[in-house]
């Protein structure tokens, strides 16, 4: 089920790699400037421990690539950063 999910998620991820281009509304066939941060970056992520099947490859923008970035560093800075007591109740 995993292994589904994972490559529906590069499929509808890696699709807009594939489109089409056409050329600029003026016609003129001039190259546009494409912002380095929407190119597909694909990376092989680590098999799940105990599991006798291969690791899977996700393919992502860099924009969605620095923004898991920064969400698992924020995550990682609130759970260090929230104390629980036993005592609380709550």
């Amino acid at each position: 089920m995993r292994t589904v999910l994972a490559t529906t998620f590069v499929l509808l991820v890696a699709l807009p790699a594939f489109a089409e281009t056409t050329p600029d509304a003026a016609g003129t066939g001039a190259a546009t400037t494409e912002d380095p941060l929407d190119k597909i970056v694909c990376k092989t992520q680590p098999p799940v421990v105990g599991s006798r099947l291969g690791a899977t490859r996700l393919c992502a923008t860099q924009r969605e690539w620095n923004q898991r970035q920064a969400d698992s560093q924020k995550a990682l800075t609130d759970s260090q950063t929230h104390t629980y007591s036993a005592g609380d109740g709550h």
